[in-house]
């Protein structure tokens, strides 16, 4: 039986999910020039695979009525079926070789067997190699009038600029609720299946912009009824949740490689994407060092900035060398083990349960040297305690406490503390009663 997201997926440009794509596509078929090259960029399951067979569609249908295909006639008929030997679709990462795109080019000059134009549909374009790019972009500077270039790429930024300055750029984004539940009524009439709102919005939520996703979750649930209930997708998301990254980063913030490793390889055996668990890994370290750079997010105070820097560049190194890796974890794993390796192992050098005269003077003269507000405010408080991991400060005015806990100041805060106390240091403040009471209020 063919899966849900195949069985319905778009076959006319108002099958689209994605507004500004219909609108996108619509002007370019009815300027009457179509570009001899598109660039379809974005994130999986957003349909760009989907509207490239769209198009290929269009350029060939014997009987289109305006800008939609007709689905009826032959030419339709065998791009939908997968049989037509004029719209030819390639998966970059398998092809991805000079010698592929010569023989690409060779046959390019061709005439189409039957349709009126030749359409070549190139799927993870951005894995093509630099000399095979370049030896496609003479092709593109100078393309036979019969054929028809599609690129699709989730990462758009690694074709080279020469090749993207000669293609049309049709940018697709992630889709909204309200994209995502257009789809999801068309799927759900056509298998006479019927959801409250409220699951809707939670399938749409977890789908993450994913039209793909959001479909293979209702076609899960389906199995088991006919009637989806919001109650019945918050049970399923929890059986199902995603490999999240927490505790590798727990472990690495500690520099316990033995942990860090075993948690690798519990998440290997419960069939962990090595690639996508790394985005997300880098994703979570990207917000990290954001915040230690002033911005809002969540901090990572584990992690020194240039700590932060340097697990983001082994990530990416081990990201680059998952494909060719007999093992997809092993980069992964050596990057682990290469961080841990250089993670500082020793105790803070004062490990003390009160923090002493002199080195809250240093606290201050290290925060008068970085930002005078931050040492303004440093002047209101006074240490409580040190376990060895968290300087607990007690303030003695709200306004100051509030100001303290913004993620900018108390970034600089902890990076002035670690410095003093040789490793990574939380601050953490409660407010006192004013002073000469030295009660705790909160």
């Amino acid at each position: 039986m063919k899966a849900l997201y195949l069985k319905y997926r778009p076959q006319k440009i108002e099958e689209l999910d994605l507004t500004d794509i219909r609108e996108t596509l619509t002007r370019i078929i009815t300027s009457g020039n179509i570009p001899h090259g598109l660039l379809f960029s974005g994130p999986r399951g957003s349909g760009k695979t989907s509207a490239a067979r769209i198009m290929a569609k269009v350029v060939n249908c014997e009987s289109r009525k305006a800008i939609e295909p007709c689905n009826k006639c032959n030419q339709c008929k065998a791009v939908i079926s997968g049989s037509s030997l004029d719209v030819i679709e390639l998966d970059a990462a398998s092809n991805r070789g000079i010698d592929d795109i010569r023989s690409l080019r060779e046959k390019v000059m061709l005439a189409p067997s039957s349709a009126a134009k030749k359409v070549y549909i190139i799927d993870e374009a951005h894995m093509l190699t630099t000399e095979a790019s370049n030896a496609f972009l003479k092709t593109l500077e100078e393309p036979p009038d019969h054929v028809l270039f599609i690129l699709a790429t989730t990462n758009p930024e690694k074709l080279p600029e020469t090749v993207r300055s000669r293609l049309t750029n049709v940018v697709f984004r992630k889709a909204n609720s309200d994209e995502i539940a257009r789809q999801l009524t068309r799927v759900m009439k056509g298998e006479k299946i019927k959801a409250a709102d409220s699951a809707i919005e939670e399938i749409a939520k977890a789908s993450d912009g994913s039209f793909r996703d959001a479909v293979k979750i209702v076609e899960q649930l389906s199995l088991s009824t006919k009637y989806i209930k919001k109650s019945a997708v918050e049970e399923y998301l929890d059986q199902n949740k995603a490999q999240t990254p927490d505790l590798l980063i727990e472990h690495l913030g500690k520099g316990d490689v033995k942990a860090a490793l075993t948690e690798v390889e519990n998440l290997v055996a419960g069939g962990l994407v090595v690639k996508s668990f790394i985005d997300k890994l880098l994703e979570r370290l990207k917000e990290a060092l954001l915040v230690r750079a002033g911005l809002e997010g969540q901090a990572l105070p584990a992690f020194a900035k240039d700590e932060l820097i340097f697990l983001i560049e082994l990530l990416m190194i081990a990201r680059n060398e998952v494909s060719n890796s007999p093992l997809p974890q092993l980069p992964l794993e050596i990057a682990v083990v290469k961080f841990c390796d250089q993670k500082p192992k020793e105790e803070p050098k004062e490990n003390l349960k009160e923090i002493g005269g002199d080195v809250w003077t240093k606290i201050l003269s290290g925060a008068k040297e970085k930002d005078t507000k931050v040492e303004a405010l440093l002047r209101a408080a006074r240490p409580l305690g040190f376990d060895g991991k968290t300087l607990k400060l007690g303030v003695y005015y709200q306004f100051h406490k509030e100001r303290l806990e913004v993620n900018a100041i108390r970034q600089t805060l902890e990076d002035i503390v670690a410095e003093i106390l040789g490793g990574p240091v939380r601050v953490s403040y409660v407010l006192l009663s004013r002073p000469g009471n030295g009660s705790i209020i909160n």
